[in-house]
């Protein structure tokens, strides 16, 4: 199987398949290398669906370690690495006990107040990889520093377990980021080849960097680079909340996109962004529940289906998630919509994100292939046919 050439995967090909919440984090956890202790604490949480004790929100574990309790059910693992250092997340977990990100540090811990950002440029600050899991499933890894861009200089790599070159399995570079201050995010990354990336690879980096600055308490920041684009506007929106008036601050963004897009300089867009990541949850094989105040989108396999009035401001035509009155409350519905009515319902979840039912249409996709196929090819072409009436 073909190996990355210049770094080693935080996730190996045997691991990103396990099956079962305890099964996958066990594999994963030895893996990883956390001290016993804290790795028994965070199987424990996994085991207990990622919950911490009531009331408090937070589980010391030993010095240093400690889980706490995020606004979706799950629940986070800190480390400290010495007194007076800043702390640094290492696993997330989500409500049902899935691990939804892991983070691997260098030993010694960047202090508080310490320098800024760009004053130590393009060194990952102690990040030495973080793997994000996509919402239809399989990880996205982060390597801080592992690759030079002929724009912007020494860059993050991405990558994947996935079918590479001919059809065989291993690992996929998926692109580069611009180097980013991981300890503490001063700004929002440019990514040079976003169609590389799969399904939920860019909102993950961007939520992932949107979660950084918001526990460093980074109260805005703004995207550098050359490619500000209505897709990248529209994705901020996901983990990000925009301070300006969004039709003004839309055409304030994408103001100097073609000149941009053929020039050598990283330039600091003027919109800012205030980080408001989301959570995300597993909510069955294949299907994934981006959240904040409510749910935000529904992932069946590769497909999201996001909220928002029909034909709204950066949603995929057709495929939407609303809500319609339940005979115990209020339910989340994931279908299609089409001139301007729902048309097809496919998953139906709780006020809370809990799944209530599936339709036979999603269910049941063709033998072998992936969770979502039976979707795209059946009504893929509804969606797309239809898009210039909704």
């Amino acid at each position: 199987m073909k190996q990355p050439s210049d770094r080693t995967p935080l996730i190996p090909a045997e691991l990103s398949g396990s099956s079962g919440a305890r099964g996958e984090a066990q594999a994963l956890l030895r893996h990883f290398g956390l001290p016993p202790r804290v790795g028994e604490a965070l199987t424990a949480a996994v085991e207990k669906r990622g919950a911490v004790p009531k009331g408090s929100g937070r589980e010391s574990i030993q010095e240093g370690w400690w889980l706490e309790a995020d606004p979706w059910g799950g629940c986070t693992l800190y480390e400290q690495v010495r007194e007076g250092s800043v702390p640094r997340r290492r696993v997330v977990l989500d409500n049902a006990g899935w691990i939804q990100s892991l983070y691997r540090w260098a030993a010694s811990g960047a202090p508080r107040g310490g320098t800024a950002a760009r004053e130590t440029p393009h060194t990952g600050r102690g990040l030495l990889a973080a793997a994000l899991r996509l919402p239809p499933g399989g990880w996205l890894e982060i390597h801080p520093a592992a690759a030079h861009h002929p724009i912007w200089g020494l860059s993050d790599r991405l990558g994947h377990w996935g079918e590479a070159v001919q059809g065989e399995a291993g690992w996929v570079e998926a692109g580069r980021a611009s180097a980013l201050d991981w300890e503490c995010p001063a700004h929002i990354p440019a990514m040079d080849f976003p169609a590389r990336l799969p399904p939920g690879g860019g909102s993950a980096i961007l939520n992932a960097v949107a979660a950084l600055m918001a526990e460093r308490g980074v109260e805005a920041a703004c995207y550098r680079g050359p490619y500000p684009t209505q897709q990248l506007f529209r994705a901020l929106h996901r983990s990000f909340r925009c301070l300006a008036a969004p039709e003004a601050a839309e055409i304030e963004f994408t103001r100097d996109e073609l000149t941009l897009a053929f020039s050598p300089a990283m330039v600091e867009n003027p919109v800012r962004w205030a980080p408001h990541p989301h959570g995300q949850r597993r909510v069955a094989e294949g299907i994934a529940l981006q959240l904040r105040d409510e749910p935000e989108a529904l992932w069946l396999g590769a497909t999201p289906f996001r909220t928002g009035p029909p034909g709204g401001a950066g949603l995929s035509a057709g495929e939407r998630l609303w809500v319609e009155p339940g005979p115990d409350g209020p339910e989340w519905h994931a279908g299609l919509v089409l001139l301007g009515a729902p048309f097809r319902t496919f998953v139906v979840l709780d006020a809370g994100g809990t799944l209530l039912r599936t339709l036979t249409d999603w269910a049941e996709p063709a033998e072998g292939a992936p969770a979502g196929a039976a979707l795209s090819e059946r009504w893929g072409n509804v969606v797309f046919s239809w898009a210039a009436l909704t």
